[in-house]
Parts: C-alpha cells; structure tokens; sequence
C-alpha cells in the first residue's frame, strides 16, 4: 500500500481489505485472485483517494438538485496534485499496465455487496491508454453523483476506482452460478455476446443463453441462439465502438460458445460461489486464438437473498385477472378466497371424491388464491393438486390441463399425493361420467331453479337502503345470503364443468382434424355465442377501435 493509502495493489497470501476502502468490486477481484481464479492485472484506487482528493475540495452537495453542477465539477476543473498523479504513474508501471489499454471501473463502497448490486448505476471507460487514466478516474468519481445511483441508494456513496488491463475479447458476457429466477442451485445461466460484453450489459445487444443443469451426473445444456448482426470491439488507438459482424446476416444464429465452453464457464460460476458462500453472477471474456478464459469481476446474486426458503409457490394470473382488475382490498381478497375455498370443496363432493380426502386436503382449498402486492393470483401448484383429486387426473391428465385452461404445460409439477392406482382410478374415471351425466340431465330444471333461488334471496333487498343498516344487521344479511346462495352452488359448478369439458374436447378435435389450422381457431369458432356479460367490455373496446379508426 502506497502513502498516503491512495492505490491498492493486491498480492497474493496478503489478507483482503474491507470494501470500505477499495469497494465492493475490487474486493471481490481480490478474493478471486485467493481462490485462484485468472484475473486480468489491476490496481484499485481506494475511498481515501475520493475523500482526500474531491471530498475535501468538492463537498457533496446537500440538495440533490445541485448534484449535476458537482459531477460537472469533479469531471472537468478538479485537478489532480502531482503526488496522488506521481504515485498513479508508478503503481502503473509495477502492475505492468502503464502499455495497456485499460478499463476504468467503479467500485463504490457499496456495490457489488450481498445486499444491493448497483449494477449498471455507477460509469465505466474502456479502452483508455494510461496518460488518460486521470481523466477517467475523475469521470467514474463523478459517477457516485449519478441521478439513478442515488435513486437506487439513497445517498452517494465513497467511490474507488478499479484501473484493469482490456481483454480484446472473442466473446464475453455474464454468468450465473444458480437460475437468479426459479432460484435453484442445480441450473447455472450462461449469457454471451461476440467481442466485449459492454453491448451485453448495457442491454443494447441481445444475447445467446445457455441453460446448464447439473442435477444429473453430466451437466446438460440448452442453448437459446439470437441473431447477433454487431459486436462491440476494442480500437488499437483507445475507446470502444460497436461494429457489423460479417457472418452477422445469416440466415441461421451463430453460436457464440460451444457446449464444452458453456460448461466451462458454468462450473468457473459456481466454483466462485463456493468459494464466496454464496452464488455469484460472473462477468467473463474469452480471449485469443486459444480461447482463454478470464474472469472480469464477481458479484452476488442479490435476488436470490429474497427469494423464501420452504414450499415452491408459482402465481398465475390467467383466467382471474378479468375478475378482479387492478389492486384488490384485502376484505375483497378474504372475501374472495372464502369462496373459493368453499366452491371447490363442493365441486369434489359433485364429481364424488371421498369426503376424507376432501378434508385431509383442506389446506390446499383454503390457499387457491394468494394476493401479491395487491392483486389477485393463483397459486397454480394448489390447482394442480385439486386437479389431482379429481377422477381420471392420474390417466388423462393432459386432458385435465387443456380442459381447465393451462396453456402451457407445467414441466414440474408438484408431488401429488396418489389418491388410488390407475386401475381405481380408471374406475372412479366412469363413476364420476356416470354422475356427470345424471347432473346434465338436471340442468334443464337445475339452471332455472338456481336463477330462480338467487331473484328470491336478492328480490327482497331491491327497495331497501342498505346503506341505514347497523353493522350487526349488515353482517347478518351476509350470513344469510352466504348460506343461501353460496352453500348451494352446484348448478353453476356442473355447468361450468361441462363447458370445460366441451372447450377440452373441442380443442382435441380441431388438433385431430385440423392439425394446420392456426392455434386461435378454438377461440375464433366460440366467438360468436352472445349474451355473456363478460365479453362485453372486451366487444366495446372493438367498438371504440374501429370508431378510431374511421
């Protein structure tokens, strides 16, 4: 360490400084460099550097409105002393970087910590020769100022500055040791781009994805292709430009990474995380001729941290949203959920699953729907289980999952309690037709009957002003329409189910005589049954879109 303690330069064996003086980034380039990982050469210009040097001339301003006319400051009329740029100069030429091109990085710190990433919050240069290193010192400190990092953080944090020798990149991007979205351990995420991956991070190219899965023996790999027609390339003479590909027009995606080579870089991912204690996201780059495999920095995945332990929950929204639009209450959620819960246990009974596995399942009818930050989801592993109970799950269950509406096909269901074997199964598959069938022939009188039920249960309330109601007399209305109409809701349920089974059978014939016939046939040849309240809204919309439009 130099003194004052401006530049860090690490050494192997040497005990990691605290990010509170080299940042978040650096601190981990350092513990890269312990694990043994291949790490471009750096120096780390630390937070004593910020704060003697700008701080101490070029206070942070208390209004945040003011901030832009700081950054614009430390940018352009700070002036270095020659100390810190003699001692710069030096530590250049003992790490060998003083004939590279470089890559300026921020490491504020608080970035790349367990907590918040700040990815993408803070400035880099690339491709800068090392008599503009100055420069771009000041421009990454003037970056803590930055509109987004303070709306991110709150507060401009202490900035050290990473100073890396360019890797002339064949092929770079990020990597995640564990899926950041489902959260599991067994998938690793490999994202990548042709050149540097500064096109990648900024989200200005798209990039290939490989899906690594080391669940099994030897990892398997499923690779997502994308046109990629530019790349971002390092010029000889400093800076970066983004530049057309020659074989960037074909036809057919060029892959970016082998399969060997994704693996690799998965397993380098998840190896940092072991190391770290926890999964990290990598930025990597391939190199040269032969291909050589050099980690840029390491980060955590902070989502993971959110995600709960225990029970997988996946919401769905399909089919509900219509129902309840916007931010639902919670009294109308409760309310909502109350229903649920009652009418499917009913459904059950009607299709004739035993009562004792009704009641042995009670938690998954109580837990149907869930509310997340306001609106209304399913939580679809529950329907698969309430599917599971129904007769003839276990041997037609694709079936079950078009007639009930799943689009796309759950790949990992939960583990379903096996309520009888497929030969029962089958057996109570044709008990429960032959009830259907009996229920059918009762809706001819049934649906009249139910309409006829609600109008006497409702009539009565037409002239009355409920709004002079007591509470207690409010509640007690409730109670009575509740045990009246919703105890009592089996028509609709079979209803319902048929119109299920019908839209179910429908689809398997038009996928049986039709097999070209676009996926929206189903839909076009339902579109012209009228009287349904529910298609309203979505008739007037058509209505106000062609009245647009003339």
């Amino acid at each position: 360490m130099s003194r004052p303690a401006w530049i860090y330069r690490h050494r192997l064996g040497q005990p990691v400084p605290a990010a509170s003086l080299i940042g978040g980034k650096a601190h981990n380039l350092a513990r890269l460099l312990e694990a043994g990982v291949e790490v471009p050469a750096w120096i780390a210009v630390t937070a004593d550097a910020f704060r003697d040097i700008v701080l101490s001339r070029a206070p942070l301003p208390e209004d945040k409105r003011e901030m832009a006319r700081w950054q614009s400051r430390v940018r352009e009329d700070l002036a270095l002393s020659v100390g810190f740029e003699e001692v710069l100069d030096r530590s250049l030429r003992d790490a060998g970087l003083n004939d590279r091109l470089l890559a300026v990085r921020s490491s504020a710190t608080t970035e790349d910590g367990t907590a918040a990433s700040y990815a993408g919050q803070f400035d880099t240069v690339l491709g800068v020769r090392a008599a503009e290193v100055g420069a771009a010192v000041r421009a990454v400190w003037a970056s803590a100022g930055n509109a987004h990092a303070l709306a991110y953080g709150g507060a401009a944090a202490p900035m050290s500055v990473i100073v890396q020798a360019m890797v002339d990149a064949e092929v770079s991007g990020v990597a995640f040791g564990a899926d950041p979205v489902s959260g599991s351990r067994d998938m690793a995420v490999v994202s990548a781009v042709f050149g540097l991956g500064e096109g990648l991070v900024s989200g200005e190219l798209d990039a290939d994805t490989y899906r690594v899965d080391f669940s099994a023996p030897a990892p398997a790999v499923a690779a997502t292709l994308v046109a990629k027609p530019e790349a971002v390339r390092l010029l000889a003479g400093g800076g970066t430009a983004r530049e057309p590909r020659e074989s960037g027009g074909s036809a057919a995606p060029e892959p970016t990474l082998t399969t060997e080579e994704a693996v690799e870089i998965a397993r380098v991912a998840r190896r940092v995380g072991e190391s770290f204690g926890a999964p990290q996201d990598i930025e990597w780059a391939i190199e040269g001729a032969d291909r050589r495999l050099r980690i840029l920095q390491a980060r955590p995945i902070t989502t993971l941290a959110r995600l709960p332990e225990g029970e997988r929950r996946v919401w769905d929204n399909s089919n509900i949203v219509e129902s309840y639009a916007g931010v639902t209450s919670p009294l109308t959620f409760s309310f909502a959920r109350s229903v649920y819960e009652d009418v499917y246990r009913q459904f059950c009974a009607v299709v004739g699953t035993p009562t004792d596995q009704v009641d042995r399942h009670r938690h998954v009818f109580a837990n149907m729907l869930g509310l997340v930050r306001g609106r209304v989801y399913y939580q679809l592993l529950n329907w698969y289980r309430t599917l599971a109970l129904l007769p003839g799950y276990s041997v037609n269950r694709a079936f079950m999952e078009r007639m009930m509406g799943v689009r796309q096909k759950l790949e990992d269901p939960p583990e379903l309690e096996a309520t009888s074997g497929k030969l029962a199964d089958t057996a109570r598959l044709l008990r429960m037709v032959g009830r259907l069938v009996r229920e059918s022939r009762r809706l001819r009188t049934a649906v009249p009957a139910f309409h006829a039920r609600v109008d006497a249960a409702l009539a009565p309330l037409a002239a009355e002003d409920l709004r002079g109601w007591s509470p207690d007399r409010l509640a007690a209305l409730y109670r009575d329409l509740e045990e009246e109409l919703l105890r009592n809701w089996e028509t609709p349920l079979v209803n319902d189910f048929f119109a299920m089974i019908w839209f179910g059978v429908l689809g398997r014939l038009v996928e049986t005589w039709l097999p070209n016939a676009p996926p929206t046939l189903i839909n076009d040849l339902l579109t012209n049954e009228g009287g349904i309240v529910s298609t309203e809204p979505a008739r007037r919309v058509l209505e106000l879109a062609a009245r647009a439009a003339a």
